[in-house]
């Protein structure tokens, strides 16, 4: 209990709290499910040439403590299903582009009102993992694993079912800044990897 209230305290004091504010009123779990479009931005890639967004499915755990009535911070890990796209470049070569994240964030909330709903606004900051599978037709494929810098804002409504439960509908955008795709005879496709997440989930204080 002692590490996980480290951790907490670790995860304000990234999000610029101190731990004098940090006195932890209870703890909480959450577990949230969803629908993910994924693709990329600000690409060095002709977006008329295909490869934007695609659905991909994402889950998350998270583990946080509430210090007051508007603010709470949690360490999560999130992981989505391979994001897999199709590239053409100017001659007419193929490749092929499968992405795999697990993400690993510290994030703040700040709650508003004091009923059974409750709309709320994050952020959070922390890594993601990936491994990344090219394949360029008829010429070969490669496996990299990258661990890249990441962030993310949400925002959503909690509905509280019990004294413990809450239902959490939410919203939220998540990047990772400059990531390379694929490799050829012109270099790499320098892209920023962002999602838009739709989610459904439960928390439960103790």
């Amino acid at each position: 209990m002692k590490k996980i209230g480290i951790s907490l305290l670790s995860a304000a004091a990234i999000l610029g709290f101190t731990p004098a504010q940090a006195q932890m009123d209870h703890s909480y779990v959450s577990l949230k499910a969803g629908y993910s479009s994924t693709g990329i931005m600000d690409s060095s890639w002709d977006s008329s040439k295909g490869g934007i967004y695609e659905s991909v499915g994402v889950v998350s755990f998270a583990f946080g403590g509430r210090f007051n009535k508007t603010f709470r911070s949690e360490v999560e890990f999130t992981l989505r299903t391979p994001w897999e796209n199709e590239f053409i470049d100017g001659v007419g070569d193929t490749l092929k582009t499968s992405l795999s994240s697990y993400n690993f964030m510290a994030n703040g909330y700040y709650d508003f009102g004091t009923g059974p709903i409750k709309p709320f606004v994050g952020a959070g900051i922390g890594f993601s993992i990936n491994q990344l599978e090219n394949e360029w037709i008829g010429f070969g494929s490669s496996k990299e694993n990258h661990t890249k810098f990441a962030w993310q804002v949400m925002a959503g409504i909690n509905f509280a079912v019990n004294d413990n439960m809450n239902l959490e509908l939410s919203y939220r955008y998540f990047q990772m800044d400059d990531y390379k795709l694929g490799v050829d005879t012109s270099g790499r496709i320098d892209a920023d990897i962002v999602s838009n997440e739709f989610l459904v989930g439960l928390s439960y204080k103790f």
